[in-house]
């Protein structure tokens, strides 16, 4: 075996590389080799080339050999992220799975969490995380005609339950009132928040043969 494959397989050097760099020239000696190359840790590598000696480092070995230059890897601060997995062994920074919101104090919200709720605001971590979402907080549908705003909130309500107008008087929802012999009037209970939005917060009235 010859000198330049036997400092390869010592060295851990791939004989390939190392013959086309520094065994392609005649009467290669061992200090000629070993002057050409890098040693780093147990290993020895040819000059010019790039390795990693761990996954977290990267290293050149200059084209005259001699001390490798070798930094180490910054992994991507990910400031929104609330979930991270165990990288593989041939990568070096953890793998963010799931990103949040995070706030002006630095808190993180993992997505779908409620971030604040002021009066008739509401902000949230959206799916997905990134920026806060707010915008105002949802009313039900209201099926009254007398509705007042709930204590502390934004939203109106029914005190005295579903009703209309008959007249100007209230008229419970499901109600009937015989106006005159021949009259009566209704407050409808089936479906009453759409017809108060088709056909207005007033009793339906028929009349009949007298």
């Amino acid at each position: 075996m010859d000198l330049c494959r036997l400092l390869t397989l010592f060295s851990c050097v791939t004989y390939a590389t190392l013959s086309t760099s520094l065994c392609a020239a005649k009467h290669v000696t061992y200090e000629e080799v070993v002057s050409k190359s890098c040693i780093y840790g147990n290993a020895t590598y040819p000059g010019g080339s790039r390795f990693r000696p761990d996954p977290c480092t990267i290293c050149h070995c200059p084209k005259h050999g001699g001390r490798p230059d070798c930094v180490i890897e910054d992994c991507k601060y990910e400031p929104d992220c609330v979930k991270y997995v165990k990288s593989p062994e041939s990568l070096c920074c953890d793998i963010c799975i799931e990103h949040g919101c995070r706030d002006g104090d630095d808190h993180v919200y993992k997505p779908g969490e409620v971030v604040s709720r002021i009066s008739c605001t509401r902000c949230i971590c959206p799916k997905g995380g990134g920026r806060i979402e707010c915008g105002h907080v949802p009313c039900p549908e209201i099926n009254c005609v007398d509705p007042i705003y709930e204590p502390g909130g934004c939203c109106l309500m029914c005190p005295r339950g579903a009703n209309c107008w008959l007249g100007k008087e209230i008229l419970p929802a499901g109600q009937t009132v015989r106006r005159n012999r021949c009259k009566t009037c209704r407050c409808p209970d089936e479906s009453l928040p759409r017809w108060l939005q088709e056909k207005g917060p007033r009793a339906i009235c028929s009349t009949s043969d007298c």
